[in-house]
């Protein structure tokens, strides 16, 4: 029930724009959303726009586990995942739709230290892909882009460069 209710939340973000630059949003109310979570001018938005699903979606069920969440999300998409890591959530390797996936950043085999958030919306397909709703990404992919966008994501969870999947974060039904 949860899962349907943050797809459905990150699915009505579809198309919202940032203000270049990372200065906050076209749609006020989004801004002032994403600034209650802790968004600042000039800041990645990826994990907050995750938060934003799983937010609006609690505070359709059980607005007590908002504070709970939180906790671990943070403007990070490495610091979110090590946090929520830690925390009684569970964290895995397999996409389900309405989690959080979480990739880091590699160059050379070094983790740049940053990385990218989305919402997946589908299990893993028979060719190895699964898609996602993703904040802070264009037409291209990128992880610093300019809007909510759907993708098509191949699970990648080893390699030396590129995205590389951290885990998948599940909510706790309600």
């Amino acid at each position: 029930m949860i899962r349907a209710e943050i797809i459905k939340q990150a699915t009505a973000l579809l198309g919202k724009k940032e203000i270049k630059g990372n200065q906050g949003f076209y749609d006020q109310q989004i801004d002032q959303e994403m600034r209650s979570l802790g968004f600042q001018d000039g800041y990645a938005w990826c994990a907050l726009a995750a938060e934003l699903a799983w937010t609006r979606a609690y505070n359709q069920f059980d607005s007590t586990m908002i504070k709970e969440i939180e906790k671990y999300f943070t403007a990070g998409a490495q610091r979110t995942y090590r946090k929520f890591k830690k925390s009684p959530f569970e964290v895995n390797q397999t996409p389900e739709p309405g989690d959080v996936v979480v990739w880091k950043k590699l160059s050379g085999g070094r983790n740049k230290g940053y990385g990218h958030v989305g919402i997946v919306t589908s299990e893993l397909d028979d060719e190895g892909y699964f898609t996602t709703i993703e904040g802070n990404t264009n037409a291209r992919g990128s992880r610093e882009g300019d809007g909510w966008l759907p993708k098509r994501r191949k699970l990648k969870l080893s390699g030396d460069s590129g995205l590389i999947v951290m885990g998948f974060i599940k909510p706790k039904e309600v």
